[in-house]
């Protein structure tokens, strides 16, 4: 593998990173984490400003010569998982993970900057660059908080890049893809209609819903033919409760009464059961 770039100063971002790994935050509440970024800016003398879109961190890198305007976004929050790695640096804020790795995101973005400074940028490049620490990304509109601040709006952003983690990536390689790199996330509501009625007359049902079998039973398997409803499917609804959402209700009925209704729809963005 080629000598990395950032070879001089590898346990400098190895050691902030990890840092920044202990002290997951949700949405919004990522004070630690934009406090760390402060203090790594001040470090590295670079201008910002902190409490954008609640507790977004914008850094301003300017070099001496005129040249375009362009930004590097880095995402900051973490979800709220228990982590099970059994590691040194591994969160110490029980329920919540960095389980995204926008650990590494922040990491990157500060060691661009780094990196710019201590090879004179400022003296040899041109243009200006904007680094967004957003808040709030897992399902949170973190990006629309900002952009709402107005403070954007007089800023000519020729370019905005960004990156995310891919563990499945050799060490040492950057993938770049070309038009739309990565699925949004958003919420989708389902229901399924079907006739209820009393469980001792199963051939005057339309359940919205199958039973959860033994593997191996029809009566669970996607599509099968409904026995109480000539001409009924049924659906296995465990492919919906955990590839294709995240809930599946059925409410609440009488004892022995099946319901007509079922509804699905996706997990929290970002967040997806066992």
């Amino acid at each position: 593998m080629p000598e990395s770039p950032m070879l001089p100063f590898h346990d400098w971002l190895v050691e902030l990173r990890r840092e920044l790994h202990q002290i997951p935050e949700l949405g919004y509440q990522e004070k630690k984490t934009a406090a760390k970024i402060c203090e790594i800016l001040d470090q590295l003398e670079i201008p910002y400003q902190s409490e954008i879109g609640k507790t977004g961190v914008v850094a301003r890198f300017k070099a001496d010569k005129e040249g375009p305007l362009v930004a590097y976004r880095a995402d900051m929050d973490a979800l709220p998982l228990d982590e099970a790695n059994d590691v040194a640096y591994k969160s110490q804020h029980r329920g919540l993970m960095h389980a995204c790795g926008h650990d590494g995101h922040v990491t990157v973005a500060l060691g661009i900057i780094r990196w710019l400074k201590e090879r004179g940028w400022p003296r040899n490049g041109c243009g200006e660059i904007l680094f967004f620490f957003q808040p709030a990304e897992e399902g949170g509109a973190g990006a629309k908080a900002m952009l709402d601040t107005g403070m954007f709006d007089q800023e000519p952003v020729e370019a905005i890049f960004a990156g995310h983690m891919n563990p499945e990536l050799p060490v040492g390689e950057v993938e770049l893809i070309y038009g739309t790199a990565h699925a949004a996330t958003n919420e989708i509501r389902i229901r399924i209609n079907g006739k209820g009625g009393h469980g001792a007359a199963p051939p005057s049902l339309h359940r919205p819903y199958c039973r959860r079998g033994a593997p191996g039973d029809p009566a669970a398997d996607i599509c099968q033919p409904n026995p109480g409803s000539p001409g009924q499917r049924r659906f296995d609804d465990r492919r919906i409760s955990s590839r294709d959402g995240g809930q599946y209700h059925t409410g609440r009925s009488p004892l022995k009464w099946h319901p007509a209704h079922a509804d699905t729809g996706s997990p929290r963005p970002g967040c997806w059961p066992d």
